[in-house]
């Protein structure tokens, strides 16, 4: 993970890659994340400085597994955005994409899930947690259920399924309008379009050359710009042009 200035630890190795492959240090893909932070509130109507904003977009934990295929196997990456307004509120986020083509069958699976927190915030949906040992007995998506997360999007995808082998899923408005309350501190500072769109952002989706896309494409049809806010907020993720996920190199009927 990187440091609180973002750069390489002098102890640690903050990079990408292995056995050679070529690294990438983990404070460049921290400053291409908020880039893209800065270009998405630049085309909002927020009275609000893109650069000071695009500052609270914190890459706290990054692991990628390249496979030299094209695009890395696995994405796993955790963020934590703050709210601008300085209200002490903050929201946690979780990414994970991972695509393995194999001879038999095929791993596709991609999530990313948001939880609010900060000073006084008491999350509702968070319960006890249980003893550890439990815990990892569960799905993930239960382990994130319980500890308070909510569903900004989902692939899943089993080849063995008769019917709708691809199943993605898309946040609701109520999720989306109500991370925007929490981090503005009033509804409607943002559209839900522009909400989802900060988000996976700063998450760094798109960011470490995975074709995963499609959410941007999703939001773009459910999800409307509100007034003042431009429709284009920042460059293109590879996918980013159709719902259809990206499956790698297997075809799906």
């Amino acid at each position: 993970s990187t440091d609180e200035e973002g750069g390489a630890g002098e102890d640690r190795d903050d990079t990408f890659g292995e056995d050679g492959d070529a690294e990438e240090p983990l404070k460049d893909v921290a400053q291409r994340i908020q880039k893209t932070v800065r270009d998405t509130v630049s085309s909002t109507g927020l009275a609000l400085d893109p650069g000071s904003v695009a500052l609270g977009a914190v890459l706290t934990g990054c692991d990628r597994n390249d496979a030299d295929e094209g695009e890395p196997r696995t994405v796993s990456c955790e963020a934590r955005f703050y709210s601008p307004v300085a209200n002490g509120r903050y929201v946690d986020l979780v990414y994970e994409n991972h695509c393995r083509v194999r001879q038999s069958f095929t791993e596709r699976d991609s999530y990313m899930w948001v939880r609010k927190g900060g000073v006084g915030f008491e999350n509702p949906r968070g319960q006890a947690q249980e003893d550890e040992r439990d815990s990892y007995s569960l799905a993930w998506r239960t382990r994130f259920q319980r500890a308070g997360f909510e569903k900004l999007f989902e692939l899943d995808y089993n080849e063995f399924r008769k019917k709708n082998k691809v199943k993605t899923t898309v946040a609701t408005n109520a999720v989306l309008s109500g991370v925007g309350e929490h981090l503005f501190g009033v509804e409607g500072v943002l559209s839900n379009r522009k909400v989802f769109g900060l988000l996976v952002r700063c998450a760094g989706l798109g960011q470490h050359q995975e074709h995963n896309g499609w959410p941007i494409a999703v939001m773009r049809r459910r999800f409307k710009c509100a007034k003042g806010e431009q429709d284009t907020d920042t460059e293109a993720i590879a996918g980013e042009r159709g719902e259809e996920p990206s499956m790698g190199s297997c075809c799906v009927m």
